[in-house]
């Protein structure tokens, strides 16, 4: 089947195919740097929420590692028009055989955190 991965909102990137489900990614200023997203074939994405105009959002997506199951990269397409803002999302488009993907958001040195951020629900 393969998997998609896309950015369907300002805080929300889905999964559809052998895995099915979303990621929330709270904004917050813990974010602003965006997401490292890990999945079970070794595949290391950098995912960012960017604003090229006013009027537009983009959900761009680096590839860092790439892992057995990615395909290719796709877009950006425009997915959504609200609040008067187009959404567009690029999309990662892995092979058959994707079973899990993580996401991470909070980030600290290696030599310790002098304060954890705090992300309110």
């Amino acid at each position: 089947m393969g998997t998609v991965m896309v950015g369907t909102c300002a805080d929300q990137v889905e999964f559809r195919g052998d895995i099915n489900g979303s990621i929330h990614v709270p904004f917050t200023d813990q974010c602003e740097t965006g997401v490292l997203l890990m999945c079970s074939d070794a595949t290391v994405i950098h995912a960012q929420l960017k604003s090229p105009s006013p009027s537009e959002l983009l959900w761009s997506f680096e590839v860092l590692k790439h892992g057995s199951l990615l395909s290719h990269i796709e877009g950006p397409d425009c997915i959504d028009n609200d609040d008067q803002r187009y959404m567009h999302s690029e999309r990662i488009v892995f092979s058959d055989g994707l079973r899990w993907a993580y996401c991470g958001y909070l980030w600290a040195p290696v030599d310790g955190p002098t304060r954890l951020p705090v992300i309110e629900t």
